[in-house]
């Protein structure tokens, strides 16, 4: 059994360094922001996102054990979504809300930002 741990704990490595290796692939083609690109990052995307939550449970399991893992696994789904909670709202809120202040718009006005750079942080 103990073989059989160890082995498979090489593997859950092994495909987790993959899937982050995925996932910078993604961010390095996204960056490139091209069509062609897109398509491509799409699909790498969404097999590094099913790889990552295909291991999340065995690698909790191997980590925190039995008894916590409902609670655990619970945090470890919350935390996508609050954290593009936070940098929807307040990151990319914050970039568009100075953009329509330089167009001259007022921020509690319902007139909304033009244009490509509303949407740019640089």
């Amino acid at each position: 059994a103990s073989a059989f741990k160890s082995k498979r704990q090489k593997w859950q490595i092994l495909l987790c360094i993959s899937a982050m290796l995925m996932t910078a692939a993604c961010c390095f083609l996204g960056w490139m922001s091209q069509l062609g690109s897109l398509y491509a990052t799409c699909l790498v995307v969404g097999i590094a996102f099913g790889m990552l939550w295909a291991l999340v449970v065995p690698l909790l399991l191997d980590l925190y054990g039995m008894c916590e893992l409902a609670a655990i696994y619970s945090a470890v789904n919350f935390a996508p979504m609050l954290g593009s909670l936070c940098i929807a709202t307040y990151i990319f809120g914050t970039f568009y809300d100075i953009e329509k202040r330089h167009q001259g718009k007022a921020d509690s006005s319902d007139e909304a930002c033009i244009g490509i750079q509303c949407f740019q942080t640089g």
